[in-house]
């Protein structure tokens, strides 16, 4: 075996050990504790008055407004995952805070496709599959919406799932700024998912890989198209001290390839949306002047 391939097989072995560690150490007992809990609603607070403030200042919702090499990558069509500057992932007591914003560029759209994609929630399904299997609504009233997804992963040997209800709400400050803000109110981590002996764990059980969950999407209609940034905020519990030098770099680049990957899948499917409805338009165009019997 060559040297290259040996450090590859050193690292790979290393990944699944670290892993398993991990996880062997959250089989019971994952719920939050008060204080990790304190920690987080404030970290959501302070991220809610921050996006009021933007708002009622009629000041530019994004992030990437204000950083202008990276407002011009996303300009180009890349997709931009970046973090405060206190990090991705913030250690709080007995817990991790997860937060990660990323950028695309939708040429060609307007608000309304993006807010149509954001609210088309049975369809989530098929759109970030195979992340997440099953999606709906459960209610709507004006803005407000609520709905039920169902995550399963299967990476690193470890299979994973999780349901949720969420509630989004959305506002239009103005004609170009949007935004909504979208809070877990129920998450269940699930035995066994995708399988006929799926269950849902009690939360002496759980394994604690997401215990809250808060987004903001911030998009902009501009240049011809729509500015789209996805704050993604998450609460799970600590990774051991013996295994974090290891594990924590492997977190960081999961969570931007996650963000990455909803954004890309976001982009696409509003811009197929637009595809079709433009080739419905041309057709029925075609219709009228080619037969006006039709």
């Amino acid at each position: 075996m060559s040297f290259k391939h040996t450090v590859r097989f050193l690292a790979g072995r290393l990944m699944l050990i670290a892993f398993a560690l991990l996880f062997s150490s959250l089989v019971r007992g994952a719920q939050p504790t008060a204080e990790s809990l304190a920690a987080w609603k404030a970290h959501v607070a302070q991220a809610r008055t921050a996006l009021n403030q933007c708002a009622q200042a009629n000041d530019s919702l994004l992030l990437i407004a204000r950083k202008d090499a990276v407002e011009q990558r996303v300009r180009e069509g890349r997709i931009v995952v970046t973090h405060t500057a206190g990090g991705g992932i913030l250690h709080v007591p007995n817990g991790l805070i997860h937060d990660w914003t990323g950028a695309v560029f939708i040429p060609g759209a307007h608000a309304a496709d993006v807010t149509a994609g954001l609210q088309n929630y049975d369809a989530y399904a098929a759109t970030y599959r195979p992340a997440v299997s099953e999606s709906h609504l459960i209610a709507s009233r004006g803005n407000e919406f609520r709905y039920r997804l169902k995550f399963q992963s299967d990476s690193f040997g470890i299979k994973a799932g999780l349901r949720g209800d969420f509630e989004s709400s959305y506002w239009t400050p103005d004609a170009q700024h949007n935004y909504s803000t979208t809070e877990a109110i129920r998450l269940v981590e699930l035995a066994n998912p995708g399988t006929p002996s799926e269950r849902e764990l009690a939360p002496e059980e759980a394994h604690g890989y997401i215990q809250r969950m808060f987004t903001i999407v911030r998009y902009t209609e501009a240049d011809g198209g729509v500015f789209v940034e996805v704050e993604a905020m998450s609460l799970s519990r600590d990774i051991p001290g013996a295994v974090r030098w290891a594990v924590a770099p492997l977190v960081e680049r999961f969570s931007r390839q996650v963000l990455t990957t909803t954004l890309e899948k976001f982009r696409t499917s509003v811009s197929s949306t637009l595809t079709q409805a433009h080739a419905g338009i041309s057709a029925a165009r075609d219709c009228v002047i080619n037969s006006p019997g039709c």
